[in-house]
């Protein structure tokens, strides 16, 4: 999917939204399906409450992509909580070197 950042504020909210696909390495926001993806927005909203963190993700999407989404979710969010802990590890093991 090829988007672009429309809103960040680090450590609280990122917001996404498309505008195509890339097929093959190449940018595409030409083709029927990369029509139906354009405009799709993602939103992130992170808190952190007693040393948890949570987040939340908020989704507009046609309905033709509603089920990829499904599908995907669970996957992408299984591996962002994967790279969130291990950069949280790493950073700690930082700070109880110095």
């Amino acid at each position: 999917m090829l988007g672009t950042i429309v809103a960040h504020r680090p450590q609280e909210f990122v917001s996404v939204e498309y505008r195509g696909m890339v097929a093959d390495g190449e940018d595409d926001i030409t083709s029927d399906a990369a029509k139906l993806i354009a405009g799709t927005h993602e939103s992130y909203s992170f808190s952190e409450a007693d040393g948890v963190t949570t987040l939340a993700v908020e989704i507009e999407v046609a309905d033709e992509w509603a089920e990829m989404f499904r599908e995907e979710w669970p996957v992408a969010l299984d591996r962002l909580r994967s790279l969130a802990e291990q950069a949280d590890a790493a950073s700690r093991e930082r700070l109880g070197s110095e």
